[in-house]
């Protein structure tokens, strides 16, 4: 049992041992979680973690990214279903290795490298040249790498934000804003793209 025991985060372990000294909390009480959510302690860690779970699911990259290599790169079906492969591979072994790379960064730094590297390879498509074809299926691993990796890491980096006896409600919170303003991003992308096309045909006129 007490193998067991050491393998729990230091955190944990800490908090039993303040427990069983009698200077730890027993827990939240039932239902109360979700308000201490918002106490002055806790309130600026609870937006920031909302911050950020709104900006890892909120875009819906996977969503409107097909769309856009077809409208605008002007692939075929059958470079799509190649580029979706291959960012499928990209998305599987990051969330494989993203483990490793957090425990070998550190949860900040690593976060941060998905972060980065998400952001580059989506930034890469809106700057290649129209005929670089091969370019856009380069992409297409790293940006499935680091897109979907950083998945890996968001739940536990966000429940070790919060003391233990507030991890679930924080988690649980903050991911599910990201989730919520994740159902909708891609509408207002979408909305946001036609409104753009409208306006670029009229000053055409």
């Amino acid at each position: 049992m007490q193998e067991i025991f050491q393998q729990e985060s230091p955190v944990y372990r800490a908090e039993v041992a303040a427990r069983a000294a009698g200077t730890g909390q027993v827990g939240a009480k039932p239902g109360s979680a979700l308000v201490e959510l918002f106490r002055r302690n806790q309130l600026r860690v609870t937006l920031a973690s909302a911050l950020l779970s709104v900006g890892v699911i909120g875009a819906g990259l996977v969503v409107w990214l097909p769309t856009y290599l077809e409208q605008v790169r002007h692939l075929t079906v059958e470079g799509l279903s190649a580029y979706m492969g291959t960012q499928v591979i990209g998305g599987f072994m990051g969330c494989v290795s993203a483990g490793y790379v957090l425990d070998a960064l550190g949860r900040h730094r690593g976060l941060a490298l998905f972060a980065l590297g998400s952001a580059l390879s989506a930034w890469a498509y809106v700057v290649l040249p129209l005929g670089a074809a091969w370019l856009v299926f380069a992409i297409g691993f790293p940006l499935g790498f680091f897109g979907s990796g950083i998945f890996s890491g968001l739940a536990v980096y966000l429940a070790e934000l919060y003391p233990t006896e507030l991890r679930g409600a924080g988690q649980g919170f903050g991911y599910n804003i990201g989730r919520g303003i994740g159902a909708v991003g891609p509408a207002a992308i979408g909305v946001a793209a036609a409104r753009s096309a409208t306006d670029a045909a009229r000053a055409g006129r």
